[in-house]
């Protein structure tokens, strides 16, 4: 009876730091409130494998014994291991199942063999989490324009900014390049950035940084800005990236007034547009502004250079 209740706290003590390997997942504990989760082994996965291992992964969290109402970041990587769209299916049914209240996952799906037929999927575990994701990684796959509208429909953009703490918020750190995803996605300025440098926590950030893409097309009236909204204040109790529930608080003329800039000084025209797209009409308004500037209005144009002439022959 003591050998066997000592076996049991040897076990939970290595559970609560350390890396272990679980039906095919590595399991690395770093503290009570962080896990990474990582596909064990190297080299290219099968679909078939993935699905075995998801349907595991439900086990695999039942054994690390946090309280329910702990909040947990936890980083699912999958990156580099080659499975396919049937996988990667299993992979976001399992990460629905886990999902608890306080859970902010990061996803590393990087350099596998995604196409669109994935995102749904994905889009799927976006909104069940309700604005815990803080990163979702899906670079070096083989998106297009069609697939990532299915990752920002209003459902999943109303979620985003995420409060961090009291009066500060992050945006939704996207990352898509290397894919086929270009301008003709059309996004409106207030929605995205495409800042190359993670941001940093403020008052005022849109609700996605797709970094390295200017996924926004210059249009008329750009100088027509979206009432600023802001999330409820964030409760001192809950973790950053809690989810809150918006709420107009400064028209138009007060918001550019808080930062400084008088309705009679506004610009009257910018290079990026503010017109939301037709599937985000209605409730998906709700969304922070986003104080971006474009970069082809960042870099200042070069004139071009003057060839020299020549005499005939």
């Amino acid at each position: 009876g003591n050998a066997k209740q000592e076996i049991v706290i040897l076990a939970s003590d290595r559970w609560r730091r350390g890396k272990m390997a679980s039906h095919g997942w590595l399991v690395n504990r770093k503290s009570d409130r962080e896990v990474d989760l990582k596909l064990d082994g190297t080299g290219v996965v099968s679909d078939v494998e993935v699905q075995r291992r998801s349907a595991k992964l439900v086990e695999v969290m039942s054994t690390l014994s946090i309280a329910p109402r702990s909040p947990l970041w936890i980083t699912v990587d999958c990156a580099e291991r080659g499975f396919g769209d049937q996988g990667m299916a299993a992979l976001c049914e399992a990460l629905v199942a886990i999902r608890r209240p306080k859970m902010f996952p990061r996803l590393l799906f990087y350099r596998l063999r995604l196409t669109d037929a994935s995102m749904p999927h994905i889009a799927k575990v976006l909104q069940v989490y309700e604005g815990g994701v803080t990163e979702l990684h899906l670079s070096h796959n083989a998106i297009t324009n069609e697939g990532a509208r299915h990752l920002i429909v209003k459902e999943v953009i109303e979620q985003y900014p995420i409060p961090v703490k009291a009066g500060l918020y992050k945006p939704l750190w996207l990352r898509l390049e290397q894919c086929s995803v270009n301008k003709r996605l059309n996004l409106p300025e207030w929605m995205y950035t495409p800042e190359k440098a993670r941001m940093k926590p403020q008052p005022d950030c849109p609700a996605l940084q797709v970094p390295h893409l200017d996924l926004a097309v210059p249009r008329e009236n750009a100088h027509e800005r979206r009432p600023r909204e802001t999330r409820a204040p964030l409760p001192q109790s809950c973790p950053p990236g809690h989810g809150h529930v918006l709420q107009l608080q400064q028209s138009p003329p007060q918001a550019m007034r808080s930062r400084g800039v008088t309705p009679s000084s506004a610009p009257s025209s910018s290079p990026c547009s503010a017109a939301a797209s037709p599937a985000l009409a209605g409730p998906a308004a709700a969304v922070q502004v986003s104080n971006v500037i474009s970069p082809a209005a960042a870099v200042p144009a070069r004139d071009s250079p003057t060839l020299p002439s020549y005499p005939p022959g």
